[in-house]
C-alpha cells in the first residue's frame, strides 16, 4: 500500500488499457451491446442495423479513464518478479498484459478477469528476462514465500508463460533472441487466440 505500489498497480492496468487489442474489444461490445437492444425496438430496421456499426468515439481514451478509477481493484493482488529459466526468456506482445483466472478455468458464462474476480492473475513481460505477476493470495501462493522474486528453473513454465502472449496477442510477438523458442510457443499458443475479443449473454427476458 506504498506510493510505490500504487504507482505499479496503475502503470500496469494503463499499459493493459491503451493497447489496439484493448480499444478493439471495447469496439466490438459497444457493437454487439447496443444492437442487440436496438433489435427489440420497433421503431429501428433490422436491415438498416446491419449496416451500420456501433463503435466509441475514443475507445482508448475510454478505457485508460476506467483503469484510472479502479486500478485499487488490484491493490489486494500480491505481485511478484520472475526470472526467466536459464538458457530461454521471456517473449512478449501488442498486448502484453494478460488477464487469467486459472481458478475459474471453468466458468464459460462470463468473464472470469474482472479487476475484481477471485484467482485472478495479471502477467506483465518486463525484459526478456523479468516477468512481472499479481496473483490473488488467498489462491495461489508463490516460492519463496517472504522472497520478492522467484526464479523460473522449468523451462516447461517458461513455455506456459509465453503461451499466454501468444494468445492474447493482437498481431505481434516479439522477442530478443533464439532462446525465447518463440516458434514453439506460436504452435502451442494458436488453439487459445479468440475469434471474439467480447462475449455478450442475453439473458431472459
Amino acid at each position: 500500500m506504498s506510493p510505490d505500489h500504487e504507482s505499479l498497480c496503475i502503470l500496469t492496468l494503463l499499459q493493459f488499457a491503451r493497447t489496439a487489442h484493448t480499444a478493439d474489444a471495447m469496439d466490438e461490445m459497444a457493437d454487439r451491446m447496443w444492437k442487440e437492444v436496438l433489435s427489440k425496438d420497433p421503431r429501428v430496421d433490422p436491415a438498416m442495423l446491419a449496416k451500420v456499426r456501433i463503435v466509441n468515439a475514443d475507445p482508448a481514451n475510454f478505457t485508460v479513464a476506467l483503469m484510472l478509477r479502479q486500478y485499487h481493484l488490484i491493490m489486494d493482488l500480491h505481485y511478484r518478479l520472475l526470472v526467466a529459466a536459464p538458457g530461454t526468456e521471456f517473449i512478449t506482445s501488442d498486448n502484453p498484459v494478460v488477464m487469467y483466472n486459472q481458478l475459474m478455468a471453468f466458468e464459460r458464462h462470463g468473464s472470469s478477469t474482472g479487476l475484481a474476480s477471485k484467482g485472478l492473475q495479471i502477467f506483465f513481460p518486463l525484459s526478456p528476462a523479468h516477468m512481472l505477476i499479481f496473483y490473488d493470495p488467498a489462491v495461489y501462493g508463490c516460492e519463496p514465500r517472504r522472497s520478492a522474486h522467484t526464479a523460473l528453473l522449468d523451462s516447461r513454465d517458461m513455455d506456459q508463460l509465453n503461451v499466454l502472449q501468444v494468445a492474447a496477442a493482437l498481431e505481434n510477438v516479439y522477442y530478443s533472441g533464439p532462446t525465447a523458442n518463440v516458434f514453439r510457443a506460436v504452435e502451442a499458443g494458436k488453439r487459445y487466440r479468440r475469434t471474439n475479443k467480447a462475449k455478450i449473454i442475453k439473458g431472459p427476458e
